[in-house]
């Protein structure tokens, strides 16, 4: 067995500043916004960069899956998993909302959009994947489009998608950047977060994007990342986000980078 799914994540490993970091800007949006959660925006498919839409992903990914699984995290009104020309009976396409903050001042909303999605759709907290009913292990679809950019910490949600792809799967992300806590040394940098995808079994699908060696070489001091679609191969290891301090000084999580990139499948 995997040992994917077997890693804690992230929000159970973090120093415990950074979840009351999260807490107290989810009160603050709470406070900002008290008319209730409002799914909205996306549309019925996802571009990625350099030109890529998740329609052409399903299709590729027809070639070695008779029956495709997608998980869409941040996955707005669901467009995309509802997108009839994407899918066939036999598919499953979940979508879960970013956040669950607002979940009571809104249920009324919520009922109405999860009954038009026949159950496919979580409300629910992206950073807390693992305390999800109904997902699947593994899917051979992790998209996420305009979401990442909006957490308070990117990576730990980031680390549990790349955690659901299955093996011969692909991974889909758009460009977000690390809001730090203590500062830029408590950033990471492009080729940190691409060394622990690698060392989770995944690689550059040149298929989909033929120049992202080049422009991972060029933004790999950079914090964040690009838009990036990867294939994972290999599922032995979990993909894990080192968030260990280094010392007192600094006391959220600081990474390690390898200056490496990740290889071409």
């Amino acid at each position: 067995m995997s040992e994917t799914l077997q890693l804690q994540p992230m929000h159970t490993r973090r120093p415990d500043q950074v979840n009351q970091s999260i807490d107290c800007a989810f009160r603050y949006l709470q406070s900002e916004f008290p008319s209730g959660y409002i799914h909205h925006g996306l549309g019925s498919s996802y571009e990625f960069m350099p030109a890529t839409s998740t329609f052409e992903l399903v299709v590729a990914l027809r070639r070695d899956f008779d029956e495709i699984s997608t998980l869409d995290v941040g996955a707005g009104a669901g467009g995309f998993i509802t997108n009839s020309g994407c899918w066939r009976d036999e598919d499953v396409a979940h979508g879960i909302s970013a956040y669950d903050y607002r979940k009571e001042m809104a249920m009324v909303e919520i009922t109405n959009l999860t009954r038009r999605l026949n159950g496919n759709y979580f409300v629910a907290n992206a950073e807390t994947m693992d305390e999800i009913p109904g997902l699947l292990p593994k899917y051979n679809l992790v998209v996420s489009r305009w979401m990442l950019r909006h957490l308070i910490e990117p990576i730990g949600t980031l680390e549990q998608m790349a955690n659901r792809v299955a093996v011969g799967g692909i991974l889909a992300f758009d460009r977000f950047r690390w809001r730090s806590y203590e500062g830029s040394d408590a950033e990471p940098k492009t080729e940190t977060i691409l060394d622990g995808l690698e060392a989770g079994g995944y690689c550059i699908d040149l298929d989909f994007q033929p120049g992202m060696q080049k422009v991972l070489e060029a933004t790999r001091d950079l914090t964040g990342v690009p838009d990036v679609i990867i294939r994972r191969t290999d599922d032995t290891n979990p993909v894990r986000f080192n968030i260990d301090p280094v010392s007192d000084e600094v006391p959220v999580g600081t990474f390690f980078p390898r200056a490496k990139y990740l290889p071409i499948c």
